[in-house]
């Protein structure tokens, strides 16, 4: 082929006029029929317009008129191997090897064919070749910090990632990948920051979801993770990847069956990793799945020696075999591999406390203090097995620990500085309590109603005007159920009278899962013009369709309604359900501020100021909406539970329960609230 032939064909190419490429090569083959450069390239633009069969069909045609081209085998195999045919692939571009010894490509192809068939000793030689005979060879340089990465030698990836980078700053992979290295080493901001640069170069390449999904587990929105790997979907490559993130998120959700799913095609598909085999142990765990945890046992011989023991003392603590599984856990305390020891020290710590010996948690974990590998999540779990057994000394100094090591992790910095600022409140250490508190914000601030953030000043009052102007009563009716509203900030008791109720009231309460369909059939939010132009009929279809959400024994003269109704939302309710009943929460103003102080709050300043404007808010929709309000005060609950209840029962009509008042205590008790005038620890007003 000549050059202006070549350079005509790659013109075409580098614009996408592949046709026209295609035409030219037409022309070359024909001029020159055993030529094989225009079959080559012939190969190459089928294959980057996606016809993959059309090109291995070319590219053979090249093998044949040269065999010994080691590109043509490169090729080959690279195409081979996204068909899935990895064994003809890895003869090709063993072939090319052996043509070209310094073919970093076809070294880095291999390698990745060996790390898929679990060779890892092979894949890296593979990558050292590479990298030989090119230093700076971008594919081999991601692939081994990919490596380096899976292996947890983070430092290392770290810097493979950052040579790829700069060999190629162009190069969306390698942002994807540091990427990734930033969120294992708990950089988050720099992680974010990297994936947006991915985004820039390539906004379609898949794989950049992947990224942002692991970076949503680590900020606790497993919602939006599963969200994201739904759009990651296809990625063959990393479909291990994508299932083991999902089933990490829908763990952390409870959704305990659809985690063994996920985690089961993973083992079915050869996966070795230990998160998978412990992954699918904590399910069964759940569902209480004991002959499906015994058999897993027998399959996890291939895992190791350690990964099986501690898969026997989970099965003998679900069959109740306390012994057995304190024998299997105690043969891991001094295990070379931390995790294990964690894992086994938390469990005999639990059997101690089913034993109601709480004494024995103290000695089995006072040694997690003086770990050099301790992490957070063991300690944050060991710290409140700690406070379970009433040694909240060494719950704080598990915590200290952990600091003193350096956490790089912002979040979890700022979570264990929170956990630590209860204990201090807990032992009356209220001076070092508070002066932790700008250390402890970790948990997102809570700033009402979304509705209302998007203007200048979030903290300004809405306007309500358009709410006079609405006809409450025009559409009044018998309505065979009406919805009972909860209404609240955090800490304001709102959740625990829920629950009270719901366990004790015989008023049905609605499942909260279920609520995005209610909310949809309600067509919730409308503007309050929506409102008020909406016709009778249109508010009674609303209605009926609400009440078709809700399960047959549901259908009383009133349910409890779990969702958080937003402040602006209320109307909507009045217009669909007037007369439904709304209990207020009702909490003081310092109280809250040390309540959201303690539990890691951001923002608290700014959650006062809104909380403020939330409650004029509130004062004046009492007065427009046709709703029966009921307030229900956090203080009176804290003082006496049992009657409080009974007011609130009565004006709710519903029957009362002394079981409530019991309830409520335990519930105190579990969410952390403290006395009612506690706040004067921390505030002089």
């Amino acid at each position: 082929m000549d050059d202006t032939t070549r350079s005509t064909i790659a013109e075409h190419m580098d614009a996408g006029r592949f046709d026209e490429a295609i035409a030219a090569c037409e022309q070359a083959i024909h001029a020159q029929p055993d030529d094989a450069e225009p079959h080559y390239l012939r190969g190459l633009c089928e294959e980057q317009r996606g016809d993959t069969a059309a090109a291995l069909k070319h590219l053979n045609q090249a093998l044949e008129h040269n065999g010994y081209h080691p590109s043509i085998r490169f090729e080959v195999g690279r195409v081979l191997i996204k068909e899935g045919e990895h064994d003809s692939a890895s003869r090709h571009l063993r072939r090319c090897v052996e043509l070209d010894p310094n073919h970093a490509g076809a070294w880095t192809l291999l390698a990745r064919l060996h790390l898929r068939a679990g060779r890892r000793d092979d894949a890296l030689a593979g990558l050292k070749t590479a990298l030989r005979a090119e230093e700076d060879h971008v594919p081999a340089l991601i692939t081994l910090a990919t490596m380096l990465l899976e292996r947890g030698e983070l430092e290392e990836a770290r810097a493979q990632a950052s040579q790829a980078i700069k060999a190629d700053p162009n190069d969306t992979q390698a942002q994807i990948l540091m990427a990734r290295v930033f969120l294992a080493q708990g950089y988050l901001d720099f992680a974010r920051q990297s994936i947006e640069n991915a985004r820039k170069l390539d906004p379609n390449d898949r794989s950049i979801k992947l990224a942002e999904a692991d970076l949503a587990q680590r900020q606790h929105r497993h919602r939006d993770a599963l969200e994201l790997l739904k759009q990651a979907e296809g990625l063959d490559e990393q479909r291990p990847m994508v299932e083991t993130l999902r089933a990490r998120s829908l763990m952390a959700l409870g959704q305990w069956d659809r985690a063994r799913q996920a985690y089961e095609k993973l083992l079915q598909n050869g996966s070795t990793k230990r998160e998978v085999w412990f992954g699918l142990a904590d399910a069964y765990v759940h569902l209480h799945q004991p002959l499906a945890l015994d058999a897993l046992c027998e399959q996890a011989v291939i895992a190791g020696k350690g990964t099986q023991a501690w898969l026997r003392a989970q099965a003998a603590a679900l069959n109740s075999d306390l012994d057995e599984s304190l024998d299997e856990a105690k043969g891991l305390f001094d295990d070379s591999d931390a995790d294990l020891r964690f894992r086994a020290r938390l469990l005999a710590s639990r059997i101690a406390l089913r034993r109601s010996e709480p004494e024995q948690v103290s000695s089995i974990l006072e040694p997690l203090v003086d770990d050099p590998e301790l992490v957070a999540d063991a300690a944050w779990q060991a710290a409140a097995l700690c406070r379970q057994a009433q040694d909240q000394v060494l719950a704080l100094s598990l915590l200290d620990s952990l600091l003193k090591q350096g956490l790089e992790d912002e979040q979890q910095r700022a979570k264990s500085h929170a956990m630590r600022v209860e204990l201090l409140d807990q032992l009356g250490r209220y001076a070092e309590a508070r002066d932790a508190f700008q250390d402890a914000a970790w948990q997102p601030a809570y700033l009402g109603d979304p509705a209302q953030l998007s203007g200048d000043e979030p903290t300004a009052q809405p306007d309500l005007s358009a709410l006079q102007t609405i006809d409450w009563n025009a559409e009044e009716e018998e309505v065979p159920t009406r919805p009972i509203l909860f209404y609240g900030w955090p800490c304001s008791g709102r959740d625990m009278v829920l629950q009270s109720l719901a366990m004790h009231s015989g008023c049905p309460a609605l499942s909260i899962s279920d609520w995005p369909a209610r909310q949809q059939a309600l067509e919730a939010p409308l503007s309050f013009r929506q409102l008020r132009e909406a016709r009778p009929e249109h508010v009674h279809l609303m209605r009926k369709r609400y009440l078709r959400r809700l399960n047959p024994e549901a259908r009383q003269a009133q349910c409890l309604e779990p969702a958080v109704p937003l402040l602006l939302q209320l109307p909507h309710w009045a217009r669909v359900f007037p007369g439904t009943s709304v209990v207020v929460a009702q909490a003081d103003e310092n109280y809250l501020k040390m309540q959201w102080r303690l539990l890691g709050y951001r923002q608290v300043p700014s959650m006062v100021k809104v909380w403020r404007r939330d409650q004029e808010t509130l004062a004046a929709l009492r007065e427009m909406l046709p709703l029966k309000f009921v307030d229900c005060s956090l203080e009176a609950l804290l003082d006496s539970p049992g009657d409080t209840l009974r007011l609130l029962c009565d004006s709710l009509s519903l029957d009362y329960d002394p079981q409530m008042a019991a309830a409520i205590r335990t519930l105190i008790r579990q969410h952390g609230y403290r006395p009612a005038e506690h706040w004067r620890h921390y505030f002089d007003t």
